[in-house]
Formats: C-alpha cells, structure tokens, sequence
C-alpha cells in the first residue's frame, strides 16, 4: 500500500489565536452552519408590524428600530413565540440581543420537543436546550440549561457576566453529540447531548427579575439576526489529534460544578463526556501517515505532562479508581465501518494498537505514571 506523504498537525494548546473564539485550548473557533434553514433579521417588515414567521403564544410585540437595525421588541412581560422547524443532528443557532437595564429583563431561547410546541404554559413549553440572556445587578449575563430529556426546567451548565450597554451576539452549536455556547467570540460551555427525541422547533420567552418605574416596553431585551443552520461536512477535531486522543476517566459524581478540577480542565480546554473529559494533546503526536513513531520530544512538553499528572492525581483524590486512557486511530486506512475488506481491517486495527503503546510509552517519558495509563485498541 501506497501512503501519501502529507503530515497534517493540530494547532499547539499554548498557541493563542487573535481574533479566534477563545474556549479552553484558546483554538476553538466558531463555524456557523453553511447549509441555512431559517434567517430573519426583520428588515423586510415595517416598523410597528409583527414577523409572520413565528407563531404568538401569548403576549404583544411589534419590530422596533434600535442603533440602525429592526429587533423584535416585547411590549409586555411573558412574551411568548414559537417557531415549528425540525433541526437535524448537527446544527448551529445564533442571534443577537441587546438587554437594557432597569427592571433585569432577559429574555430565554428554548429548543422544543414536539409536546413542547404545543402546550404552552406560563412560562414555555418542554425544552431540551435553554438559552437566557438579560440583564441583572448591574451586569448582562448568559445562561445555559440543558437536558437530553425534554422538561420544563432543564439543569443548569453554565452562567457567565457580560459587559453591559452592548449587542452580544449568541451561537448554539451541536456537532458530534455535544452541545456548545459562544457568546462574543468566546465559548462559554461544552456539554454532551444526545436528545431523546428530534428538536422539533424553537421558541423564545421575555420576562424580567424584579419590578421598575420603566414600562417594559421601553426597557426589555431586543432580539435580530436570527440564523438556523446545518452543516454539510463533518467537523475536525481541534485540540485532539486526529490520530489519537487522551481521556482522564473518572467517576464525576463528586465532582460539582464548583469543584476546583473541574474550572481547571475547562481552563486547559478539557471537554465534559459521560466518562470523564478529554484531554488537548500538545499536538498532532504523529508523522507521516501509515507511521507509529511518536514524532515529540517528551522534554518539549514538560509543563504540559506536569499539568495533566496534576489533574490525574486531584482525580484520584476523589476516585480512587480514576486513570489516563489512551485511544488511537488509523483514518488513513478508512473508517471503520465502512472497511469491508479483512486486510483493511487487520491493518487499521494494528497500526492503530502500535500507536497507542507508541504514545503510552511517550507520555511516560513525559513523566506520566505506567500504571495509571490504559490503551485501547
């Protein structure tokens, strides 16, 4: 077999890219979806007119002009609008707002079953995705809740303060069974999802925190460019080499959203799954395709092994049981499923179990405990 002389290698996770979305490995960058399903910015519809493009579940509203742009503008608390479109599996989400001040307006963005959609009640429909934005205590905020099992009051991920007396511009994204928030150019979650159910639509609901001498009306969360899309190619994978990734395991049931580990993995751009996070290689481990040498100098990367040894040792800390997984691949043979030949197979598991002992040995060298590294295939 012939193998192409390309070497492909993944960003450093010490490099900082300007202008990038910054989350984690500060590599992170937004794509939005480049097939779109739905698009509005209101600029079409007349001041004082409603968009015919969602459904009014309760409450009034009109398009309003703000700093040069049409927004929708809720003219009373509880505003509610629906808007029926099936997402597929991978998709993005965005939309901008602008949240004034008095009286803590917000407004929150659902993601809805189909029941959802339907039986609205004082305050939405079943969700498995919600989105708020607003304002409160003197700063503009962004929350996440989410759950694979459409309900009323989805657990909570992540709440981040925004600077305040700006547009902020919002994207949800599902890519390869995981839920992202960007917000300003910066993702601000990263959460496993697996819906039990299609996303059957979206909608979106105005309230307030606290009462003000303000009307409403002329102090809410406006909201424009709104943009639904899909993707019609798969998505790299950033900060983890394409030929191999690094897993901490561990039992996460200890482990609280308030937990030092968990704000420090974030930090170093470990991504939450249902076994534990996955952890930023320092880069692409090896070189040419069909190889399994480890083309790195262990003593290059020091800091990094010290900072990963650190995590494991918190890990096992809260459980006992908790150990570095290491997991290779052979993409230049095909994917897996569709190796229909026996050789592709037997080649593509070989090369992909050399790898693995291959890297093991390194993160050794590296500094990392033996006995604490597990390999798979």
């Amino acid at each position: 077999m012939r193998w192409a002389f390309v070497v492909e290698f993944a960003l450093s996770i010490l490099a900082i890219a300007v202008g990038q979305i910054i989350g984690g490995t500060e590599q992170v960058k937004f794509e939005p979806g480049d097939v779109t399903l739905f698009a509005d910015d209101f600029s079409a519809i007349p001041l004082g007119e409603t968009s015919p493009n969602f459904k009014l579940m309760r409450g009034t509203y009109e398009v309003a002009q703000f700093q040069g742009k049409k927004w929708l503008r809720p003219l009373d608390k509880g505003l509610g609008l629906t808007k029926l479109l099936r997402l597929p599996d991978e998709f993005s989400f965005e939309f901008s707002l602008y949240a004034f001040k008095a009286g803590g307006p917000y407004v929150r963005v659902y993601l809805h079953s189909s029941q959802g959609l339907v039986e609205w009640g004082s305050q939405g429909g079943e969700r498995f995705v919600q989105v708020e934005v607003g304002h409160e205590h003197g700063k503009d905020y962004a929350e996440l809740r989410c759950s694979d099992k459409a309900t009323s009051y989805p657990k909570e991920v992540a709440k981040q303060e925004l600077s305040p007396d700006q547009i902020h511009r919002v994207a949800i994204q599902v890519r390869r069974k995981q839920l992202r928030l960007f917000v300003d150019g910066k993702r601000i979650a990263v959460v496993p999802f697996q819906p039990e159910s299609p996303i059957e639509g979206f909608g979106f609901y105005w309230y307030c925190h606290y009462q003000s001498d303000t009307p409403y009306r002329d102090a809410p969360v406006l909201l424009t460019d709104i943009r639904v899309a899909t993707y019609s190619g798969r998505e790299a994978l950033v900060g983890r080499g394409r030929t191999a990734q690094l897993l901490l395991i561990l039992d996460k049931t200890k482990l609280d959203k308030e937990h030092p580990l968990r704000e420090a993995l974030k930090k170093f751009g470990a991504v939450e799954f249902n076994d534990g996070w996955w952890i930023p290689l320092p880069t692409e481990p090896f070189g040419e395709p069909g190889t399994w040498h480890v083309k790195l100098e262990a003593k290059a990367f020091e800091q990094w092994a010290k900072t990963v040894k650190d995590f494991l040792v918190q890990a096992k800390q809260l459980h006992p049981e908790a150990h570095l997984r290491v997991e290779c691949f052979a993409p230049e043979i095909g994917e897996t499923e569709k190796q229909e030949k026996f050789w592709e197979k037997q080649v593509g598991y070989w090369l992909a179990a050399l790898r693995a002992r291959e890297l093991k040995l390194w993160l050794i060298q590296a500094g990392l405990p033996a006995e604490e590294i597990k390999t798979v295939p």
